[in-house]
């Protein structure tokens, strides 16, 4: 019984040990993750999004994310994404969206610096 009692001790003190070090490698993703949404919020704060008026020329036609996206040859998550400004598009769509509206560029798009001026 003495042998069976030291089996058990060593496998409970192995699952401490091993729990112990799941839960500080857990701990150590976590504040991974929390490092790395910090520095890409840090890195959007330092770049200079688009300010657009996507969202204005969509009404003024009367059409909805999917169509301009199937008009642009995009997703509609695409445009959803640009109209948030969490998406610079490529010079390339920014000049099909102009065709569409049959507006400038500058009529869609400024830089926000440029806004402050």
């Amino acid at each position: 019984m003495l042998i069976y009692d030291k089996i058990i001790f060593i496998t409970h003190l192995t699952t401490i040990v091993v729990n112990a070090i799941l839960y500080m490698t857990s701990i150590r993703v976590i504040n991974t993750i929390i490092l790395v949404k910090a520095s890409l919020k840090s890195l959007k704060e330092e770049y200079m999004p688009l300010i657009n008026t996507l969202k204005v020329q969509r009404a003024k036609l009367g059409i909805n994310q999917a169509k301009l996206g199937q008009l642009a040859d995009v997703s509609r998550q695409t445009i959803s994404s640009i109209e948030r400004g969490e998406y610079n598009p490529s010079i390339t769509l920014v000049l099909k969206l102009a065709k569409i509206f049959d507006v400038v560029v500058e009529d869609i798009f400024c830089y926000e610096e440029d806004k402050n001026e």
